[in-house]
C-alpha cells in the first residue's frame, strides 16, 4: 500500500523550509578601538559574533539546521500515517473471515 503526499502536505513542508532562515536580527552592538562586535538574534536565541560576515554564517548554519529538521518531521510524520493506513489494512483483512 502505498500513501501518497498530498499538495497540503507538499506546502507545508515547503513553507517550513522558505521560512527557515527569517526573523532573524543583525546588529552592530559594540565597536571599540576598531574591533566590531555583532549580536545575532533569530528564534529568541542571541549570539555574538566577530564580524557582520561571521554572524551571516552563523545564521545560514542555523537556517539550515532548521530546514533539515523540517524535512525530518515531515518525513516522519509522512512514513508514521503510511504505517498506520498499513496497519489498519492489515487489521481489516485479519478480520474477515
Amino acid at each position: 500500500m502505498q500513501s501518497d503526499v498530498t499538495v497540503t502536505q507538499a506546502e507545508e513542508l515547503v513553507s517550513a523550509i522558505e521560512n527557515a532562515g527569517r526573523g532573524y536580527s543583525i546588529n552592530l552592538v559594540r565597536l571599540v578601538d576598531g574591533v566590531a562586535t555583532y549580536e545575532l538574534k533569530y528564534r529568541g536565541e542571541i549570539t555574538e559574533h566577530e564580524s557582520h560576515e561571521a554572524a551571516c554564517e552563523a545564521l545560514d548554519e542555523l537556517a539550515r539546521r532548521e530546514k533539515i529538521a523540517a524535512a525530518t518531521a515531515f518525513l516522519a510524520r509522512h512514513r508514521r500515517e503510511a504505517f498506520e493506513a498499513v496497519r489498519a489494512a492489515v487489521a481489516a483483512c485479519r478480520s474477515k473471515p
